[in-house]
């Protein structure tokens, strides 16, 4: 398990550095870490390594991508769990994502109280849900991205978290 902890922290720490920069995960990355994921799964664990690497993959853009449509995840956290699945497998990954969320959800929670407007988007909120998401939930150009967090940080202290409990993939 150390090689894929340490060469996935690489892959996750350089979206983070990208995120936090540029306010976007380049592809390549992505790419690139699903792409060493599944060869390092491969290299380990043979065919069933393979096709747990490919089943995280699957785990994590399949389900996510209702969350991007509506506004509420960018593209490239999308891909970056894919990456965190294809080198710990769907195992994890169920694991993963709440975690991230819970982490977000606390990071959100910051931006709310600092900003001062946890009202203006609770309301909106309630107006998205209203419309049964027709609209995206949050444009974040609209407000300077004021109000949006970088996805890729809780999803590093989520993976800190799980693997510092012992989390395993599969």
């Amino acid at each position: 398990m150390l090689p894929e902890y340490a060469v996935l922290f690489v892959f996750l720490f350089l979206a983070v550095l990208f995120d936090l920069r540029e306010r976007r995960i380049p592809n390549r990355l992505c790419l690139s870490g699903m792409l060493a994921g599944m060869g390092l799964r491969t290299v380990l664990r043979g065919v069933p390594g393979f096709l747990s690497g490919a089943a995280g993959i699957g785990l994590a853009i399949l389900p996510l991508f209702l969350l991007f449509r509506s506004g509420m995840l960018g593209a490239g956290d999308i891909k970056l769990f894919a990456v965190v699945g294809s080198f710990m497998g769907p195992g994890f990954l169920i694991r993963h994502i709440p975690a991230s969320f819970a982490a977000g959800a606390v990071i959100s929670a910051v931006v709310l109280i600092r900003n001062h407007n946890i009202r203006e988007r609770f309301s909106r909120l309630a107006g998205y849900v209203r419309n049964k998401g027709r609209e995206r939930y949050y444009e974040g150009g609209a407000d300077g991205y004021r109000n949006a967090i970088h996805f890729s940080v809780p999803m590093v202290l989520a993976f800190l978290f799980l693997i510092s409990f012992g989390e395993w993939g599969n």
